[in-house]
């Protein structure tokens, strides 16, 4: 039911909203916590992620696309930070380089398995991508350290 324009701009809307969010996304991370704005991030992006199996509007669809992009910029952003923050001195890049690849991963990988899923069932495809990435949320939760940890361990 879409216009090729309404279809773009959605998709635009993402990629515009992460731009806009990703600077005031570091600040608040760089002051309540990095893991705190990840794991908020990654269940924005689950629950737009389940939301976006049972969109049936244009408007709701742009939406959904829009705060995806905001949940993006709460992800990418604060984790860049936390990989710069855990690093060794002299492996800042590199570990920025394998946040930015994972994140990668999950990017490329979610629409791919997307589609596999949705043999099964249009909203079943979602429903499974939105339960992984609240599983990565459990998987940050439980074993990326705190951000007191992080400072503790970088002033010895």
């Amino acid at each position: 039911q879409m216009t090729v324009i309404g279809f773009g701009m959605a998709f635009t809307s993402s990629s515009l909203s992460q731009l806009i969010f990703q600077v005031p996304a570091g600040f608040v991370s760089d002051r309540i916590g990095h893991k705190k704005i990840i794991m908020l991030g990654l269940v924005m992006l689950g629950l737009t992620t389940l939301l976006m199996g049972i969109v049936h509007t244009s408007t709701f669809f742009l939406v959904l696309r829009f705060c995806q992009g905001i949940a993006s910029a709460g992800i990418i952003v604060p984790a860049l930070a936390m990989a710069a923050n855990l690093s060794r001195s002299g492996q800042e890049g590199n570990q920025m380089g394998i946040v930015s690849m994972g994140y990668g991963i999950g990017s490329s990988l979610g629409p791919l398995l997307t589609s596999m899923l949705i043999f099964v069932s249009f909203e079943f495809s979602f429903l499974v991508i939105a339960i992984l990435i609240l599983l990565c949320t459990w998987v940050i939760y439980r074993y990326v350290p705190k951000d007191s940890d992080i400072a503790r361990s970088s002033i010895e």
